[in-house]
């Protein structure tokens, strides 16, 4: 709602597309953490870690020298360490606990009105995660005597989310743009009663390039 309030004339509009990494931070959750952009792990012999990435689009409308407001759209994938899984025998003994490792694929829509101080933005405004897909994979292991390997679809998230995004911006050339964004989770994170307290902190980097074309000197 609050992104149909302005009513002033555009001095310029901007078309930018971005390309992004993003890191998924589930909150109130004691057994799941964050799985990280870019790492080098060797242990287990995973080597590199390849985490969230993604691509979007957004038009900005800049109404003053100092005012604009953006609406953006992106599609991404994001990654999280899950709970784990508990591997037993016949008798129900624990043989081994296997970390579980969530990939999800979502859709991001933000509006976002920006405060501009020469290079840099600041920005804070209203959106939405759409949650499509998501599996877990647990790796191999012996299940009832045979080796399985562990790739299950996963619906605990809920399909949709509402956000508070918060946007720092850094732009050094007149085509070329950085930002930072926290994006977090207002609403419930997970479809399962007994995590009704649980939320979601997304933090992204994208860069983008933009293509300006001014309305008014």
């Amino acid at each position: 709602m609050m992104c149909s309030f302005f009513a002033c004339t555009s001095i310029a509009q901007t078309w930018t597309v971005y390309l992004s990494g993003n890191e998924y931070y589930p909150l109130n959750s004691s057994v799941k953490s964050y799985y990280p952009i870019l790492w080098y792990s060797s242990g287990d012999d995973r080597g590199i870690l390849l985490g969230g990435l993604g691509a979007g689009i957004s038009y900005e409308h800049r109404y003053q020298t100092m005012f604009s407001v953006k609406y953006q759209a992106n599609l991404q994938r994001s990654v999280f360490y899950d709970e784990p899984y508990f591997a037993t025998d016949e008798n129900g003994f624990v043989l081994a606990a296997l970390i579980g490792i969530n990939t999800n694929y979502n859709a991001t829509l933000l509006c976002i009105p920006r405060h501009h101080m020469g290079k840099w933005t600041l920005g804070l405004g209203l959106g939405s995660r759409i949650n499509a897909y998501a599996k877990v994979d647990y790796g191999e292991a012996i299940v009832n005597g045979e080796k399985k390997d562990l790739n299950l679809r996963s619906k605990v998230l809920r399909p949709l989310v509402l956000t508070i995004p918060l946007e720092v911006s850094f732009q050094p050339w007149l085509h070329w743009v950085f930002n930072f964004r926290a994006e977090y989770g207002v609403t419930r994170a997970s479809r399962l009663t007994g995590h009704p307290s649980e939320r979601s902190l997304s933090a992204v980097i994208e860069v983008g390039y933009r293509f300006v074309k001014i309305l008014k000197e």
